[in-house]
């Protein structure tokens, strides 16, 4: 496990937790971004759910993995990039919704929004 008393492995752990969620920052604003393009609302339960689960929460937790409470900063950034992922799967491709990849209209951007919604 990587959370020893060993320094070498904490910051590579940190660095690697760090990464996914600039990554994911990254790919989840490209994503809100085509939204916004074709467009295809989100209700505002969901753009709850985006703003503090997807987007701040994992930020939270790389936060606290520069604290005493670094287990808790990995495991917040694991549950939140996780209820991410189900979110993600549910509402584009699971429910039928506006948001659902075969529901999205037909748009220059529609690819991009496929596209971002895969990964």
């Amino acid at each position: 496990m990587f959370f020893v008393n060993n320094r070498s492995n904490a910051v590579l752990l940190r660095g690697w937790l760090v990464a996914a969620v600039v990554l994911h920052a990254i790919v989840s604003l490209w994503h809100g971004v085509e939204h916004l393009r074709v467009p295809v609302p989100l209700t505002t339960m969901q753009q709850v759910f985006v703003a503090i689960v997807i987007l701040l929460l994992p930020f939270a937790g790389v936060a606290m993995l520069w604290s005493e409470k670094k287990r808790a900063g990995a495991w917040l950034i694991t549950i939140s990039m996780f209820a991410s992922l189900i979110f993600g799967l549910l509402n584009h491709f699971v429910l039928r919704s506006p948001d659902y990849v075969l529901q999205v209209p037909m748009h220059p951007q529609r690819h991009a929004f496929l596209l971002s919604a895969a990964l």
